[in-house]
């Protein structure tokens, strides 16, 4: 990779940090830089728009699936925006739709069984529990669990506040008995913080560190596999978080509010694991003919 397309990478990459999350930016980086290597020999910034196709429909053949190169379009589209503006060599590329499939939603079994997974007795258990059990309260998202800090959290009023994507900071709630169990982590967490956020690590080199969104996916690997889960990352429980609490009678504007969602669709994207069968308790014969 060449002198200039580092430049013109880092200055697309500065103009990128005013309106853009620091998990977007990253990503973008790191299409580009996937490019860049593609191109060893040439200008980024040059590459025309039958090149930047090949490279997608070769990443296609690959494998690679529709939502990734969705990302990787828009990275590109914005990189040439900011390079070469209307003469984006991306701006005429289509975007690939990626085909909607049901996501993995725990049941309330299954989120009680994870929890049940956790030995709360030790420092790395009553982590996990108090974690895992916040997520399920609040529906936040795996950056923000691994930012929240310590000092916007509040046990005794029942929320926290947290930078969403986006950038704006939001507020969540959650329960008295998550509220409990995040008190016994608290206790073993001052023995070995060394960061100012509420979850830090034991894993490796990073004990006492704030955790990462990939440490973070790999403790819940780990957890899904003790509770007998084929897979299990920390996204699903922003789902089984919405869906939980949509079974459980919650208005969708209030799931939406809780969840920190732009949008109310966002909510009917997330809930989209419901089943026919989560619609038994709300059937009008059952109800009119016990008089409720």
């Amino acid at each position: 990779m060449t002198k200039q397309s580092n430049q013109s990478v880092q200055a697309w990459l500065n103009d990128l940090t005013i309106d853009h999350s620091p998990e977007t930016i990253k990503t973008y980086e790191w299409h580009i830089k996937h490019l860049m290597k593609a191109y060893p020999d040439r200008e980024i910034k040059d590459l025309k728009r039958e090149e930047l196709v090949q490279y997608l429909a070769d990443w296609k053949r690959k494998g690679v699936g529709d939502s990734v190169l969705k990302v990787a379009l828009n990275a590109f589209r914005s990189f040439y925006k900011f390079t070469r503006g209307n003469r984006s060599a991306a701006k005429t590329i289509p975007v690939p739709r990626p085909k909607k499939r049901l996501q993995r939603t725990l049941t309330g079994q299954q989120a009680l069984a994870l929890l049940e997974t956790c030995d709360d007795g030790t420092p790395r258990g009553a982590r996990n529990v108090a974690m895992v059990a916040l997520m399920l309260d609040s529906g936040l998202r795996a950056s923000e669990v691994c930012r929240l800090r310590i000092d916007r959290l509040s046990l005794e009023e029942l929320t926290f506040q947290v930078i969403v994507k986006g950038g704006d900071e939001m507020e969540g709630v959650f329960s008295v008995e998550t509220a409990n169990l995040l008190s016994k982590w608290l206790a073993y967490r001052e023995k070995y913080a060394k960061a100012n956020t509420v979850f830090v690590g034991f894993e490796g080199h990073r004990v006492g560190e704030s955790l990462t969104v990939y440490g973070l996916r790999t403790i819940f690997r780990k957890l899904g596999q003790a509770a007998g889960l084929m897979r299990l990352s920390p996204h699903d429980l922003r789902r089984t978080f919405a869906t939980l609490a949509h079974q459980m009678g919650a208005p969708t504007r209030m799931v939406q509010i809780a969840g920190r969602w732009n949008d109310i669709l966002q909510v009917e994207q997330y809930t989209r694991a419901l089943r026919p069968e989560d619609f038994a308790p709300y059937a009008p014969v059952s109800h009119l003919m016990n008089g409720k």
